[in-house]
């Protein structure tokens, strides 16, 4: 096996982000080929052998990876984090205009390697904010 550090617990972790965008860009395309958003959620869903509501929020991660947040893809695809991490990413921003978005996915990329969930759902939120303090407020009041 390894040679019991740390490295080798992490590095089967960076592989399997790797595997994980890459996953996320055959699901990209392979939704984007298809008309019938319903037809590709019950293929994805059968074939990953997970729920249809699974399935649809999978792709709709997908889909906002590679269109929407590609910094954030690119730190998936280099290991720095996990798909989990990476939709800690995507929920803050979906409220956002799509040219938003990626303001903040540029703000935010660099600094993700190394942090946990919370963090980088907070540090997302604050970006958020800073992008649209207007839609920040609107949306503060009412919850």
């Amino acid at each position: 096996m390894g040679e019991n550090s740390l490295d080798e617990v992490v590095r089967p972790e960076r592989e399997i982000a790797r595997l994980q965008a890459w996953q996320v860009r055959e699901i990209a395309a392979y939704s984007g080929s298809r008309d019938d958003a319903a037809d590709v959620a019950s293929e994805v869903a059968l074939a990953l052998a997970i729920s249809e509501n699974a399935a649809r929020i999978k792709i709709g991660l997908a889909r906002d990876l590679v269109t929407r947040l590609p910094e954030t893809l690119g730190a998936l695809s280099r290991g720095d984090i996990d798909l989990y991490k990476a939709s800690k990413v995507s929920e803050p921003t979906a409220v956002l205009a799509d040219d938003m978005a990626r303001e903040v996915d540029a703000a935010v990329a660099d600094r993700l390697a190394g942090r946990d969930p919370s963090s980088i759902r907070r540090m997302v939120n604050r970006a958020v904010q800073k992008v649209e303090p207007e839609g920040a407020a609107a949306r503060a009041a009412l919850s």
